[in-house]
């Protein structure tokens, strides 16, 4: 449920004392408000916002409780439906069942001669030479792999546009970087507000804090895409310290 976008170029600080300078409200929904600022577009939930400011934007909470259960209750009809589609779909090139885990079974922290093993020759490397993607193929799945000092570091598994992975193939992609410890769904990042070409996130995070995953989609092109990062490597690249392969 939104409202119509209110036009206010305003500074906002969250009960938590995080700040939103010079932030334009987008629009306002039932649980929080939609801010532009000039680092990107941020969600911001009513319960983090002090009460003048819930009370500047008429913020109901049975009202909010109320629209997020319909919210959740249409994702779930949605998945359901993409489910039963996905189910329905079969593609010559499209890797099924156990066979995902046997052929793309990459696991964080391989070296690049564990990859060669695994995987056969390098197809090409690509991206930033100071952090380049080194991308091999498998029975119709490509990988590229980011390596840090000297091992990988970040996973992005992907097919041809319109050949998707099933939740069981996420499952088992997640299973072999879970090292030794488990996953959980993170509700929070996957409905964080994004400007991207990039719709359909599914976002997990290893219980230990050792790794980060999400599942997405190029909307344009229709490009699945299964990411998954260990905690070193992405402080490396906040902190712009890769040292690479």
């Amino acid at each position: 449920m939104c409202f119509a976008p209110i036009a206010l170029a305003d500074d906002f600080k969250t009960i938590n004392g995080k700040e939103y300078k010079s932030a334009t409200v987008s629009r306002v929904e039932s649980d929080g408000i939609v801010l532009r600022t000039k680092s990107g577009i941020t969600k911001v939930y009513f319960t983090e916002l002090p009460k003048d400011v819930q009370e500047r934007f008429h913020y109901d909470p049975v009202k909010a409780a109320a629209a997020h259960a319909a919210e959740e209750n249409a994702k779930r009809a949605e998945v359901a439906q993409q489910r039963n589609a996905d189910d329905r779909q079969s593609d010559a090139g499209s890797i099924h069942g156990g066979d995902l885990a046997m052929g793309a079974e990459s696991r964080l922290g391989e070296t690049f001669e564990q990859c060669v093993q695994r995987y056969g020759q390098l197809v090409r490397r690509q991206g930033n030479p100071d952090n380049p993607q080194f991308i091999f193929e498998k029975d119709g799945v490509t990988i590229g792999i980011n390596f840090l000092d000297g091992k990988a570091g970040q996973i992005s598994y992907s097919r041809a546009a319109g050949v998707p992975f099933h939740d069981l193939e996420v499952q088992q992609l997640l299973e072999v970087n879970s090292g030794g410890s488990s996953w959980q769904y993170d509700e929070a990042e996957s409905h964080r507000v994004r400007s991207s070409a990039y719709s359909k996130r599914e976002c997990f995070k290893r219980v230990d804090g050792g790794a980060f995953a999400e599942h997405l989609v190029i909307a344009q092109l229709g490009t699945h895409f299964v990411n998954i990062a260990s905690a070193d490597y992405n402080k490396a690249v906040s902190a712009k310290q890769l040292q690479g392969f």
